[in-house]
């Protein structure tokens, strides 16, 4: 891609642009997130830190900023040259806990303005394992294109060559397409209508309350585990239904832990993101995802059949009338709007809340090898930075037969006991 090609933002690429502004504006880094990779040894320093920097060289988009065409006023992103260079870092951590504190500051530290929007830190430990973990901008990436871009610093590794004109084609702005736009968001409204119709959610940021920097647990459930978890969501749910049964079960422990703070008619409202990627190895860069307002009462006496089952019919629902997509046409009509007003509209999209909690599933993996670097893959997972609102989120994904679920955090939002409900309801199977 040239320093003079526009890629024009699409309506969750603008939408993400207004969870960006909301984590800048709080205590914290931006709207980004890491991909965790625990090895089995340690890659060498110096090879990796190389192919990084080719990698990152490779993509001038990773140095870009936003901008508006001067007469139709649509907003897309321009690269630009920058003078800091990319790298990793090589950190020497006693055990897995220092590990995660480190993540942690890593997750939670801005990225620099004069740098690429891409970083690595490598955490060697004493028994010869390591982690690395790469952290991306979500103005850019979303997760299935972070594995996809961890696939290709890999490819750089083995030393095969990579075309990076295959990996960003500019788009247009979409002017063209008015009527359908506000076709699909008179989908968006009436559906959403039924939402607001259900009551005010309930939260876990407290108002008048400064969130602090976000945390996270990794609740992984080994093959045998997660063999059992899928035979109970198939019990239960039915085949190809296990996302719907994990959002149940989910839901079930948020409302356990509203009920523990006097709360005694939760409203659950969970966006679920969608991934709406067909699946070709071009699609890196940006966002090719949706979302689901998934939603549920602490109805008394109710079972896990009928969370199961409400959560089922939500998912047809929305999936019959096309609600992701037409979410994401439907954005492309905010675009004009300038980024602060975006940024509220993010903030508050359901009577003045994000929501609970935002879920995402990601259940087929781009980078499915079992070796990276020269090292064999003991887990791969997902860390996200969760905006101020909701404050809350639990990221899915699958990877070599084990489930991950990283349940991500501001500090003073949820206290590590109501985390263990959350992730306890995962466990117990």
């Amino acid at each position: 891609m040239t320093v003079h090609s526009r890629y024009y933002l699409n309506g969750i690429d603008w939408m993400v642009q207004g969870l960006h502004y909301n984590c800048s504006s709080s205590r914290g880094g931006d709207y980004q997130f890491l991909i965790i990779l625990q090895l089995a040894g340690t890659p060498d320093f110096e090879k990796l830190d190389n192919c990084f920097r080719q990698t990152v060289e490779l993509f001038p988009v990773l140095s870009g900023r936003l901008r508006r065409h001067p007469l139709n006023l649509a907003p897309y992103w321009q690269p630009r040259q920058v003078r800091g260079k990319a790298s990793v870092t090589l950190i020497q951590c006693p055990d897995d806990a220092a590990c995660q504190a480190h993540q942690e500051v890593f997750l939670n530290e801005s990225f620099n303005p004069e740098e690429p929007l891409a970083a690595a830190r490598l955490f060697a430990l004493p028994d010869g394992s390591s982690q690395f973990a790469c952290k991306f901008d979500h103005m850019l990436f979303d997760a299935d294109g972070g594995e996809s871009f961890i696939g290709l610093l890999n490819k750089i590794w083995n030393g095969e060559a990579i075309e990076p004109d295959k990996y960003l084609k500019p788009a247009g702005p979409w002017l063209n397409e008015w009527r359908h736009q506000f076709e699909c968001g008179r989908t968006v409204n009436r559906t959403l209508a039924e939402v607001f119709r259900q009551g005010t959610p309930s939260v876990f940021y407290a108002q008048g309350h400064k969130p602090g920097a976000n945390r996270f647990k990794l609740v992984r459930l080994e093959p045998e585990q997660f063999n059992k978890l899928r035979a109970a969501a198939e019990a239960i749910a039915g085949p190809m239904m296990l996302t719907p049964y994990l959002i149940a079960v989910l839901q079930g422990a948020m409302h356990r832990i509203f009920a523990q703070r006097g709360e005694a008619d939760s409203l659950c409202l969970c966006p679920m993101t969608v991934n709406l990627r067909t699946g070709s190895e071009d699609k890196l860069f940006f966002n090719h995802w949706s979302i689901m307002p998934m939603y549920s009462h602490a109805a008394k006496g109710s079972s896990l059949n009928d969370a199961v089952n409400l959560q089922k019919n939500l998912f047809y629902e929305y999936t019959k009338n096309k609600f992701p997509y037409c979410f994401t046409k439907a954005n492309l009509l905010t675009r004009i709007v300038p980024l602060p007003l975006t940024a509220i509209i993010t903030a508050n999209p359901f009577r003045r809340t994000a929501g609970t909690a935002t879920l995402a599933m990601l259940s087929q993996s781009s980078f499915k090898n079992l070796e990276i670097f020269g090292q064999p893959i003991v887990n791969l997972f997902h860390v996200p930075r969760i905006p101020p609102r909701p404050g809350v989120g639990i990221f899915m994904n699958q990877h070599n037969g084990s489930c991950n679920v990283t349940i991500s955090w501001l500090d003073g939002t949820i206290s590590a006991d109501e985390v263990n409900v959350i992730a306890d309801s995962i466990k117990i199977i």
